[in-house]
């Protein structure tokens, strides 16, 4: 219950948020009434491809070690806190349900990417213990321009066409309060 005004948003953005969410279908109806008419609603959410596309999901597939694999799969999602990862139709019958309809829907991030995420997410921890330590994400911002190009010439071609590829990762979803 967000104390504002129905109607009060034009525009409500999500990133990455609602997959946590255990009463899911609560925050729908908060984020409906919040918008005004003819409001927005940007989303983007995990597939049910996402877990499957992790370092060692893929390494226990390839090893045959498919029970393992499962279980993995069912640690990662416990371990971020996964509640929600539906296919592509799921997530939006889920919109249409709580009366949303959908301007745009895209997919993206296909197995490579999410792969480089997933090898990638342990590098965070520097920037988390800097964020505890010294309230700041980036301790030298200059470092961060240095790095940052570097790993684009690393992954620039992993990352072109990465998206409406059937089985991706993630998807976007442009909603409209009808």
């Amino acid at each position: 219950d967000i104390p504002k005004n129905s109607n009060s948003f034009n525009t409500i953005y999500s990133n990455s948020v609602l997959e946590h969410i255990v009463d899911i279908e609560s925050v729908l109806k908060e984020v409906y009434r919040l918008l005004t008419p003819e409001g927005y609603f940007y989303v983007t959410v995990p597939t049910n491809f996402f877990d499957n596309y992790t370092i060692l999901y893929q390494l226990f597939l390839l090893l045959r070690l498919n029970r393992l694999a499962q279980k993995y799969r069912l640690f990662f999602n416990k371990f971020w806190r996964h509640y929600h990862c539906y296919d592509d139709k799921s997530w939006l019958n889920l919109f249409l349900k709580n009366g949303f309809e959908a301007a745009k829907v895209q997919k993206y991030a296909n197995k490579k990417v999410c792969l480089i995420n997933d090898i990638l997410a342990p590098f965070s921890i520097i920037s988390f213990i800097e964020k505890k330590i010294f309230n700041r994400w980036f301790l030298f911002k200059s470092f961060r321009s240095l790095y940052v190009p570097l790993l684009k010439l690393i992954f620039y071609r992993v990352l072109q066409n990465n998206s409406n590829a059937e089985n991706c990762g993630l998807i976007f979803f442009c909603l409209k309060k009808s």
